[in-house]
C-alpha cells in the first residue's frame, strides 16, 4: 500500500501497533500458546515499534520548528484522526499531566524533553524516583547526543559527590526571600499555632540575615573583601571540576571528596582564614551552615551586642543599624521558651541541608555557578535533579522547593529589568511534581510563563495538588495552566473535575420511527460530556486525553523505546550502603547457618 505522507504512515503504523499489542496480550493469557509463538509475536511487536519510532523521528525532525509532536490523536468533537503537533507558541503557559502509575506519564515526558532539546530549549528535569537503570538519566544522555548538546548536561544528586554539581542555592536570594522560603517549608500550612511559629521563624531568619548584611557592609564598605572571596570561591569550584575531569559521566572514585588526600588538593591554599579575619561576618555568601551557626539564643544575643558596639557615621549604615536593632527589640519581646521551640525546629530542619551529603553539595562552595548557566546567552543546559526521596523523602521535598525558589528568584530579575534572562525558553519537567510545590507557587505559575519559563507538572491526581497546597491554592494554580494531559486515573473526585474541565458537546442522534404504514426519521440533540468516567477508565497505557486552548483530543502517545543498551549506559558508583550489604552477604556466606548445612 502506498502512503502519501509521513503522517499517513504514522497513522497506519499506529493501527498496526494497536492490533499487534492486543493480539500479544491475548496470546499471553492463553495457556495453550507455545513459547515460540509468543517469542515470534514479541519480535513482530518490537519490529513494529522500531518502525513507528523511526517514522515518528523523521516527522519530529521535519516539524521541530513548528511544534512538539505528541502522537496520533482523535478529535473528541469531529472524530477526525491526525498526527498531533502542538505549536510552540500555544505551549507557553504551563501544563499538568495527570495519571496513575505505569500508564505512560514518564514516556510522554521523555518524548517532550527530546523535542525540547532538538528545538534548542533549556530543560530542567526533577526525577525523584530514579529507578532501575536510571532510565531518565540514560535517555537524557542519548537525547543530548542526538541534538549535539552532550556537553550541556548538569547533574545534581547529593548521593554521588563525584558526579553532582556543587552550588549554594541561597546565593543571590534576598534576605526576605530566604527567610520566607525556609519558614514556609518548615510550616507549610500555617494555621492556628503554626501561623505564629511560622511568623516567628521568619522574624528570626530575617533578623539574622539583616544583621549579617549590616556587619558585612560596615566592615567591608568598598566591597573589596567580598570581591576577593568571590574570586576564591570561583577558583575552588573550577578546581573541583578539574579534579573530577571534564566528563560528568566519567565517575572517578579516586577523586571522591570524602578522600582526605583529594580534599587537601582541593582546599590547599584556599582556606577562609585570611579573608575571615578581614570580614568575619559574611552575608553575600551565606550558606545553610552559617545560618545554622547563629540559631541559638546566646549567639543571637552576641550578634546583637556586636551590632550595638559597631560605630558608624555614614547615613545608610546608620539606617541599616537602626533597622536591625529594631528587629532585635521585637524579637526579644517574645518569651525565650517560644524562641527555644522555634529555634530547635529551625535547627533540626536546616541541619538536614547543612550537613552530610546535602551539606557537601550546598555548602562546599559559597557561590551558585548554576546562575551563570541560567543566564548564559551562548550556552544552553539540560539539568537533571535526583534528590533521592526514597532515602530521605522529607529532605528531598525540601531540596525540590529550595530549587524552585532559586529558579523563581532568577526569573524575578527579568520581571524587574524587562530584559530576558536567556534567549532560550526554559521548560521544567517535575516528575512526582507535587513534591516540588509549596504555598506561593500560584504566584510563580502566574508570572513566569511570560518571562520565558514553562512548568510541566506530572502527578497522579488533583488530590495530590490539594494535599500539598490546599484546595484554594490548588484551584488558583490550575487557573494558570492551559495544557492538560490526562492518563488513566483512579481518584473519583479528580475524574469528576476532569470531566467538567473538558466540557460538553451537542450530539445529534437519528432514529427511524415506523407507524401508519410509513417510516420517518427523527433527529434529536443531546448534550454529553466530551470525556466520561468510562472513557477515562478505558484508557490503556500510552493513551491520554489532551486539552489545549480549544483543542480536545484522545491521543495514542508517540512511541519512546526503552534505553538502548547498545549505546552504553551509565552505571552509578557503589554507595556505602551497598558495600555494607556486600559485607553482610559475605559474612553470612562464610559463617551463616547455611554454611554448615549438609545435603540430606
Amino acid at each position: 500500500m502506498f502512503f502519501s505522507s509521513l503522517e499517513d504512515k504514522i497513522i497506519n503504523n499506529d493501527k498496526e501497533l494497536k492490533r499487534a499489542r492486543k493480539e500479544f496480550k491475548e496470546m499471553k493469557h492463553k495457556g495453550s500458546v507455545f513459547k515460540f509463538q509468543i517469542k515470534k509475536m514479541s519480535s513482530k511487536l518490537n519490529a513494529l515499534e522500531r518502525k513507528q519510532y523511526d517514522v515518528e523521528t523523521k516527522y519530529i525532525l521535519k516539524n521541530i520548528k513548528r511544534g512538539v509532536y505528541l502522537g496520533v490523536g482523535v478529535n473528541l468533537e469531529t472524530f477526525d484522526k491526525k498526527a498531533i503537533i502542538l505549536p510552540w507558541e500555544d505551549w507557553i503557559n504551563h501544563s499538568i499531566i495527570y495519571g496513575t502509575t505505569r500508564m505512560g506519564k514518564t514516556k510522554m515526558m521523555l518524548n517532550i524533553i527530546r523535542q525540547n532539546l532538538l528545538h534548542g530549549d533549556n530543560v530542567i528535569i526533577n526525577d525523584p524516583k530514579g529507578g532501575i537503570d536510571h532510565e531518565i538519566l540514560n535517555q537524557l544522555v542519548l537525547f543530548l547526543r542526538e541534538s549535539d548538546r552532550l556537553d550541556e548536561l548538569i547533574y545534581i544528586n547529593p548521593v554521588y559527590p563525584n558526579a553532582t554539581e556543587y552550588f549554594n542555592p541561597i546565593y543571590g536570594l534576598g534576605d526576605d526571600d530566604i527567610a520566607s522560603l525556609l519558614s514556609t517549608i518548615l510550616y507549610p500550612n500555617a494555621q492556628g499555632d503554626a501561623a505564629f511559629y511560622s511568623g516567628y521563624a521568619f522574624a528570626i531568619l530575617k533578623t539574622l540575615l539583616y544583621s549579617l548584611r549590616f556587619l558585612e557592609t560596615a566592615m567591608d564598605p568598598t566591597g573589596a573583601s567580598v570581591a576577593a572571596l568571590e574570586k576564591k570561591e570561583q577558583e575552588k569550584y573550577l578546581r573541583i571540576k578539574k579534579l573530577r575531569g571534564k566528563e560528568l559521566l566519567n565517575f572517578d572514585i579516586e577523586n571522591n571528596l570524602a578522600n582526605p588526600d583529594v580534599a587537601e588538593r582541593i582546599f590547599s591554599d584556599m582556606t577562609y582564614t585570611e579573608l575571615d579575619n578581614k570580614n568575619a561576618f559574611n552575608r553575600t555568601f551565606v550558606t545553610f551552615k552559617d545560618i545554622l551557626h547563629y540559631l541559638s539564643w546566646g549567639r543571637m544575643e552576641d550578634l546583637q551586642s556586636t551590632i550595638t558596639s559597631v560605630v558608624v557615621d555614614e547615613p545608610r549604615l546608620i539606617v541599616m543599624k537602626d533597622e536591625v536593632l529594631s528587629l532585635f527589640e521585637k524579637l526579644m519581646e517574645i518569651p525565650k521558651e517560644h524562641h527555644a521551640k522555634v529555634a530547635l525546629s529551625l535547627t533540626n530542619f536546616i541541619s538536614d541541608v547543612a550537613n552530610g551529603l546535602l551539606g557537601a553539595m550546598f555548602c562546599t562552595v559559597r557561590i551558585n555557578p548554576l546562575l551563570a548557566r541560567l543566564s548564559d546567552p551562548k550556552r544552553g543546559f539540560a539539568m537533571l535533579i535526583h534528590p533521592s526521596p526514597l532515602k530521605f523523602k522529607k529532605v528531598a521535598e525540601t531540596v525540590n522547593k529550595i530549587f524552585m525558589k532559586m529558579i523563581e528568584s532568577a526569573y524575578g530579575v527579568v520581571s524587574v529589568t524587562g530584559r530576558k534572562l536567556n534567549h532560550r525558553r526554559l521548560y521544567a519537567h517535575l516528575d512526582e511534581g507535587e513534591s516540588s510545590l509549596y504555598p506561593g507557587i500560584e504566584s510563580v505559575l502566574n508570572k513566569l510563563a511570560g518571562l520565558g519559563f514553562t512548568l510541566n507538572i506530572y502527578t497522579q491526581s488533583i488530590a495530590d495538588l490539594e494535599s500539598k497546597l490546599g484546595k484554594t491554592i490548588a484551584k488558583v494554580s490550575q487557573d494558570s495552566l492551559n495544557t492538560y494531559f490526562v492518563f488513566k486515573m483512579n481518584d473519583t473526585d479528580s475524574i469528576d473535575t476532569i470531566k467538567d474541565m473538558f466540557g460538553e458537546t451537542s450530539v445529534t442522534s437519528t432514529n427511524i420511527v415506523h407507524g401508519n404504514g410509513e417510516a420517518r426519521i427523527n433527529f434529536s440533540a443531546n448534550i454529553q460530556s466530551l470525556v466520561t468516567t468510562k472513557s477515562l477508565s478505558n484508557l490503556r497505557p500510552a493513551e491520554c486525553f489532551l486539552k489545549n486552548l480549544d483543542r480536545r483530543y484522545q491521543i495514542s502517545c508517540a512511541f519512546v523505546p526503552d534505553v538502548d543498551q547498545t549505546q552504553g549506559v551509565i552505571v552509578m558508583d557503589e554507595i556505602e550502603v551497598e558495600r555494607t550489604f556486600s559485607r553482610l552477604v559475605a559474612l553470612d556466606t562464610k559463617f551463616g547457618l547455611h554454611a554448615n548445612t549438609q545435603p540430606a
